[in-house]
């Protein structure tokens, strides 16, 4: 009997369709992750300005808050660079029954992104906006006419 080394053609095909059964199960599970990583994302960085908002406020009170650009010079003033988020289209400051830092859902944001969001609203308190000039007094969910999300900072 003649010994052969190698694999033979099916073995092959068979470690082939396996890689790519793999392959395909993890870019699946990889595009969960990269809506949760968004959503960590966007609420960190109203949480963190809203804490640069109240660091000001409680050094030098609410005098100098006269508008929605005061309100975002006290918080770049107190966050780590410059070019902070706060001065990016996507995030603006409004005033209504108190201060709101609003951040405006992007066209590239899916509903996975936003539905993520809304899952921890309530642990952070953030409230449901259905235009950059009206925030409402329900927390955030995942509705059509919810076209921005909203942090209140006082």
């Amino acid at each position: 009997m003649i010994k052969r080394k190698g694999f033979t053609l099916v073995e092959l095909l068979i470690v082939v369709v396996i890689m790519g059964v793999l392959t395909s199960m993890m870019s699946i599970s990889s595009v969960g992750s990269t809506d949760s990583a968004k959503a960590s994302a966007i609420i960190g960085n109203l949480v963190t300005m809203r804490k640069a908002a109240l660091a000001d406020y409680i050094e030098n009170g609410d005098t100098n808050w006269t508008d929605a650009d005061s309100v975002r010079e006290a918080i770049a003033a107190y966050m780590n660079t410059k070019e902070t988020a706060i001065t990016a289209a996507k995030f603006s400051v409004l005033k209504q029954d108190a201060w709101y830092i609003l951040y405006e859902f992007q066209t590239d944001d899916s509903s996975s992104v936003k539905d993520k969001i809304a899952g921890k609203a309530n642990l952070t308190g953030l409230y449901a906006a259905t235009a950059a000039t009206t925030v409402t007094n329900n927390i955030y969910t995942n509705v059509a006419n919810n076209t921005h999300v909203a942090i209140k900072v006082r």
